[in-house]
């Protein structure tokens, strides 16, 4: 939920999948900040384009991993696991935001490739969590 008089217009509907780790680079461009300067990764993204409606697809998915759950989200699908990133499930969430019906097995390809990204995140949050980030 954003409101900002004279900047975003009221009823601006964002269907972009966004969470909590974009507000930090969001914050940052409006107070003019320059985020690249600093060479450190940061999870989210500046989603004030899509409040704007400059914006409409983000290009950058959203990865979890939080008390053996897993999952990442590449717009209208989703990758869930239950079990910290052994098996996943695969969902359509603008089809299915109800996550009711598992199409893993009928796209098998799609679900390898977020897989990948997935397992590719999950070295990166290990290595951060180390303190590995910037090197």
């Amino acid at each position: 939920i954003m409101e900002w008089p004279e900047k975003i217009k009221p009823g601006t509907k964002v269907d972009a999948p966004c969470f909590t780790s974009d507000y930090f680079p969001t914050i940052a461009n409006i107070l003019n900040i320059d985020l690249k300067k600093y060479a450190r990764p940061y999870d989210g993204i500046d989603i004030l384009p899509f409040a704007k409606g400059v914006v409409k697809e983000r290009k950058e998915y959203l990865a979890f991993s939080f008390q053996h759950q897993a999952a990442l989200i590449e717009n209208e699908y989703k990758i869930y696991s239950s079990d910290g990133g052994n098996n996943f499930e695969l969902y359509n969430i603008l089809n299915d935001p109800l996550e009711e019906y598992n199409i893993a097995s009928s796209n098998l390809k799609k679900t390898e490739d977020m897989v990948s990204l997935w397992k590719s995140w999950e070295v990166s949050r290990q290595s951060s969590e180390l303190g590995n980030d910037y090197k």
